[in-house]
């Protein structure tokens, strides 16, 4: 490798390249697959760096400093490169996302701008209809259902619930908790099930579980199953449904997409009217909103289950996708000026902790697409 791309590279990182310089580095990467190899390369290392040091008490100064001289030092990057896979078909480089974001630089006029960000939150609809603003964290409350079940939610913004004689117990008791866009909440059911809810989600569950342990799942969760060889915990989404004992799994199930189940450890049981599968850990099941069939393939999983952790990973993914995430986080309306647009793919991570204005920032210091609000709307269009 020649020391102008060392140097294009080395700019690129430390956000100092210019729309020429990098233009001619995309030109260098689109040249062979082993150039984009090498890229992808070099961004999963700084990714596995930062999810060991940035998720455990990230330091951005020295885990920068760190990441830098791994770089620099062709060696190790060469011998990482034969680890690699066979480069995406169309990928640019998304390091300037987690890196702008660590560091805190910010642009004031995007700032001002896009502002929003999420928080815990979400309401919780008691069986009586009675309906429970959860706001926020570093406040503690307790609420009663009509068995007597107490419900506390703790300074984490965590949701539980008190067992009761089983004597006392009402099984026909249901509550729902609802994540607005821009919220997320986290529960523990009366079985010691966790779960992880997104922004624009909805579960209803029963207060205590009889024979059998069985949600509706509308939005994207991520559950932690407690085992119990005795009752099956099964979530149900629209035509289909999740069979576990003991578990811990992701489900993406927005109305208006198609279902994605990722498993992490354990194993599910999806079932269609048409069709029935079982998955292992690392594995994704795809059925299409349209119908019944399923699909599997093998994936990352963590990737899938980063959001829980408040980052957004991805991996050759379409900018519709990313925006979809966004408009859901940060509670705006986002539209495409043009349909070529939604198909960039992009290769990277996103903070949810910060305001809008650095991920979309970052994304425009990276491509050749802006971002620009007209009546509340953000429309993303082509860099005039």
């Amino acid at each position: 490798m020649n020391s102008r791309i060392w140097e294009l590279i080395d700019k690129y990182i430390n956000q100092k390249i210019t729309k020429d310089e990098r233009e001619e580095l995309k030109r260098w990467m689109n040249e062979s697959n082993d150039h984009k190899n090498f890229l992808i390369t070099v961004l999963s290392l700084y990714k596995k760096h930062r999810q060991l040091s940035f998720l455990e008490e990230f330091n951005p100064d020295s885990a920068w400093d760190n990441l830098n001289r791994k770089i620099k030092t062709r060696r190790r990057v060469r011998k990482l490169i034969a680890y690699s896979s066979a480069a995406a078909a169309s990928i640019l480089l998304l390091l300037g996302i987690s890196f702008y974001l660590f560091t805190g630089a910010k642009q004031v006029s995007l700032a001002e701008m896009y502002p929003n960000q999420g928080k815990i939150q979400a309401v919780l609809a008691l069986s009586d209809g009675t309906k429970i603003d959860l706001q926020g964290e570093n406040s503690q409350s307790e609420y009663n259902e009509k068995d007597g079940t107490t419900i506390v939610t703790d300074t984490t913004g965590l949701l539980s619930y008190q067992s009761l004689n089983s004597a006392k117990i009402d099984y026909s008791l249901v509550n729902t908790i609802v994540v607005p866009r821009g919220g997320e909440y986290s529960l523990v059911l009366s079985d010691g099930t966790k779960v992880y809810l997104n922004a624009g989600s909805e579960l209803e569950f029963p207060v205590h579980f009889s024979s059998k342990r069985i949600v509706k799942l509308t939005g994207e969760a991520y559950f932690e199953v407690k085992k119990d060889t005795h009752k099956p915990f099964i979530v149900e989404i629209a035509n289909h449904a999740i069979e576990v004992l003991g578990t811990s799994f992701n489900v993406s199930a927005y109305p208006e997409a198609d279902c994605y189940t990722t498993l992490v450890a354990g194993t599910v049981k999806l079932q269609t009217s048409s069709d029935t599968r079982i998955l292992s850990p690392n594995q994704q099941a795809v059925i299409n909103k349209t119908s019944d069939g399923i699909s599997v393939r093998n994936v990352n999983a963590s990737i899938y289950t980063s959001w829980i952790k408040g980052t957004f990973e991805f991996q050759n993914t379409p900018l519709s996708t990313i925006v979809e995430q966004l408009s859901r986080w940060y509670d705006v309306d986002m539209q495409f000026q043009s349909e070529e647009l939604k198909h960039i793919r992009f290769t990277g991570a996103i903070l949810r902790k910060k305001p809008l204005a650095f991920a979309i920032s970052a994304i425009e210091k990276i491509s050749d697409v802006e971002f620009k609000k007209t009546d509340g709307i953000v429309i993303i269009k082509s860099l005039e």
